[in-house]
């Protein structure tokens, strides 16, 4: 009876001893520019490793080499790894150009926060999000603020049921010619403020039935200097009186304008011909009058000319 008793707790301690071993910890190793994500164990964590930011209070671990980060990679170990919040996990990488792993080795599945995940990453020019669960995510305000090269964004998994911030959330993505939001469900978003503002070039925001602003309680300047932005129908954000969420629904036209476009609807294009007496002047605008021709945007368009280019003998 001694005996298995003693063998019992030997077993147990053993038990211990090894799950005590085996703990893994999140860290990242910095190396000649390039920071690797790891998840392993604790005991095989190097010299000079950074801890992850896990809540925030805790430091970012880019805290004073954010500069010098050029490439960040994502060691498959990460996949075990189920973080709670990915904020400012890259905030002011001003230097990053590529990330890769992470669509791989990035689970999402429990991350409540993403504030400032990507704010400040100038040099970075595209971003494929598409495997991000975010379904337990209450906020992403800030969360591409002044990604100035961003021309790629792939969002088309996101689920915002539960987001209640989107503040400052595309502010300064001077690049972007486009963002399809047709995924977004925005019914719990309260902060809408400057969500859009200085995207000088962006074109047109795509958007299905689950975008509303039912519940939004602040949103200044959400489209203010998107110089560029056409609602479906020709609703110009540039001839806006207000850039709150006053305009940010689908368009319907002069009646009931908009500064969104929804999805699977065919996007205005604002360039246009007028051609009379053989005079074809050239504008960019809303409101096309009913005699315009639009201008060949796509290589499987007409061109403008294809009926008249015989007539022409002037273009302003």
């Amino acid at each position: 009876m001694k005996k298995k008793l003693f063998t019992s707790l030997f077993l147990i301690l053993l038990s211990f001893a090894t799950f005590a071993q085996s703990v893994k910890v999140p860290y990242v190793v910095i190396n000649d520019g390039t920071a690797t994500f790891y998840y392993k164990d604790k005991d095989s964590k190097p010299t000079g490793a950074l801890d992850i930011r896990t809540s925030s209070n805790d430091e970012n671990w880019s805290k004073d080499i954010s500069s010098s980060i050029k490439t960040v990679t994502f060691d498959e170990s990460f996949a075990d790894y189920e973080p709670t919040s990915c904020s400012y996990w890259f905030y002011y990488l001003e230097n990053l150009t590529t990330i890769t792993g992470m669509k791989e080795y990035l689970n999402t599945d429990q991350v409540s926060g993403m504030t400032s995940m990507f704010e400040g990453c100038y040099k970075l020019k595209s971003l494929d999000l598409s495997k991000f669960n975010t379904s337990k995510v209450e906020s992403m305000g800030r969360m591409f603020n002044n990604c100035e090269s961003l021309s790629s964004l792939d969002l088309s998994s996101f689920d915002t049921k539960n987001v209640e911030y989107m503040y400052d959330m595309f502010w300064s993505c001077t690049n972007l010619e486009r963002i399809d939001l047709s995924s977004f469900k925005t019914d719990k978003v309260i902060f809408m403020t400057n969500m859009f503002r200085n995207c000088h070039n962006l074109q047109y925001i795509l958007v299905d039935d689950g975008w509303n602003t039912s519940s939004v309680q602040s949103s200044g300047d959400m489209f203010e200097f998107c110089y560029v932005l056409f609602g479906s129908k020709g609703t110009s954000s540039s001839q806006l009186s207000v850039f709150d969420d006053t305009y940010a629904k689908i368009d319907g036209g002069a009646e009931n304008p908009g500064v969104l476009t929804k999805k699977g609807e065919k996007v205005y294009d604002p360039a246009y011909a007028i051609v009379e007496n053989g005079v074809a002047t050239f504008y960019f605008g809303a409101y096309k009058p009913e005699n315009s021709l639009p201008m060949r945007s796509e290589e499987n368009d007409k061109n403008w000319t294809s009926a008249i280019y015989s007539t022409i003998t002037k273009v302003v």
